[in-house]
């Protein structure tokens, strides 16, 4: 790819609020150390987590489901928001970067939409809120080129 092109796909990867896979040999390393999977399945009519599946890829995941995921009730899900909150202090204590491997573009609104729902909710445990911060923080770091 030329740089005009390059730059073209960029500007509209930005205005569309996507991400640009960017592929090259050179970039192709292996994953770091804190590295994890996250995988979700929403209700289709609500913008709801049914279940939520994580954890490191060299393991089985952690799998959560939520029985009344429309219920205001989310302490079903404190092992997610425990998990992922250990990780980034995991990544930031060794200093190192974080991958997350997000198998579809579902699960990244979902994470999105979960990180809404919580990064300011004042009813919910704070666990919770750190968990919609970095929901967040991940659904936007993945819109950067």
């Amino acid at each position: 790819m030329n740089a005009f092109d390059d730059t073209l796909h960029r500007a509209l990867a930005r205005i569309r609020g996507q991400a640009l896979p960017v592929r090259t040999s050179s970039g192709l390393a292996p994953d770091p150390e804190v590295t994890i999977g996250i995988s979700t399945i929403k209700i289709v009519t609500e913008e709801q987590i049914q279940a939520i599946a994580f954890g490191p890829l060299d393991t089985e995941p952690t799998v959560v489901v939520r029985l009344d995921p429309i219920g205001r009730d989310v302490t079903d899900m404190l092992p997610f928001a425990r998990f992922i909150e250990a990780t980034v202090q995991r990544s930031i204590v060794a200093d190192a970067p974080m991958r997350i491997w997000i198998p579809h573009a579902v699960t990244l609104e979902a994470l999105d939409v979960l990180g809404h729902r919580y990064w300011r909710n004042q009813q919910a445990p704070a666990e919770i809120v750190r968990m919609g911060e970095i929901c967040r923080i991940i659904a936007h770091e993945a819109t950067i080129p």
